[in-house]
């Protein structure tokens, strides 16, 4: 877009890193995109942007006033949200996942036009998006302040959730890994035992644990995610006042992702939407066993 009238500018797609972002990429074709066009409302649409497309000539009718067809309305906020969300990750470096943008479209139809959600019946929808996605965008549309749920990363990412239980610096405290896909199938699963001297070494070893779990397993596509909001905030260079101790074990742990295909970062999330992982701490500290690993969902995660 901007490479037709500007030099030096990166003509890759933010998302995907395909070298040419044209206005028909960024909306329709890429493959974040695509999954925001696979989750409600109106899943499974497709519009785009060539000569013979309805796309402009439904949008020019709507804004002027000429048509009644409000489904362009949807249309069009998830192209917004969408360039929004590619706005935020050039000149702002934050990320939301595709489900994420979801729930904003909703929320924005919501405010702005209840009644046009109303008129969907959104449960009647023919649905290609997953159960997952379904239940957390429905959760929003009856509750929009709620984020009690794990959202899942994009398409073809995995992410790597870790947590760490601990009572006092003479106990045994435990940590929990879950890897888990874009359909919230887990993957793997682990937990083990570790000495600490504070909750927040605790969170720091758990970290560091996940980092060499990754290795070891040779994940590819996948972030990191916990609930300790000072590790994380370290764990990606941002104002932490975390202990000197602690930094350095999340530098080696950073130091190990680096040898990881396609890491793709940290990401924060709150504790009731990291509960799996909670659980699993739980259980290692409980046990008190070294480590443990699991290719299912252990029996003990039936209820978390």
């Amino acid at each position: 877009m901007l490479g037709q009238y500007m030099d030096n500018i990166d003509l890759h797609c933010i998302f995907c890193n395909h070298p040419c972002e044209s206005l028909q990429h960024l909306f329709f074709d890429c493959s974040y995109a695509k999954s925001v066009w696979m989750l409600p409302p109106l899943e499974g649409l497709n519009f785009n942007l060539t000569s013979d497309s309805p796309f402009l000539s439904l949008y020019t009718n709507w804004i002027t006033g000429n048509s009644t067809n409000n489904v362009i309305e949807i249309i069009a906020t998830k192209c917004w949200l969408i360039w929004k969300e590619r706005c935020l990750r050039v000149f702002q470096d934050k990320s939301a996942s595709s489900l994420q943008l979801s729930m904003a479209v909703i929320r924005h139809i919501k405010f702005w036009s209840p009644s046009l959600l109303n008129n969907l019946s959104m449960n009647g929808e023919s649905s290609q998006a997953s159960d997952v996605a379904r239940t957390l965008v429905v959760d929003c549309i009856m509750n929009p302040n709620i984020n009690k749920r794990w959202l899942p990363p994009n398409l073809n990412q995995f992410k790597l959730n870790f947590d760490a239980s601990w009572i006092d610096e003479k106990s045994i405290a435990g940590y929990g890994l879950i890897f888990r896909s874009a359909t919230g199938t887990t993957v793997q699963a682990g937990s083990g035992a570790i000495f600490a001297s504070s909750p927040e070494e605790a969170e720091a070893l758990a970290l560091l644990e996940a980092a060499k779990w990754a290795t070891i397993m040779d994940f590819k596509h996948f972030w990191i995610e916990g609930d300790c909001k000072g590790v994380l905030d370290y764990a990606k260079v941002l104002s932490s006042t975390i202990h000197w101790r602690n930094q350095a074990i999340v530098n080696e742990a950073q130091r190990i992702l680096k040898s990881c295909e396609h890491f793709l970062g940290f990401t924060f999330s709150q504790r009731s939407s990291n509960n799996v992982a909670d659980v699993l701490a739980k259980h290692a500290r409980k046990e008190g066993y070294y480590k443990q690993q699991w290719r299912q969902m252990p029996s003990f995660l039936s209820y978390a």
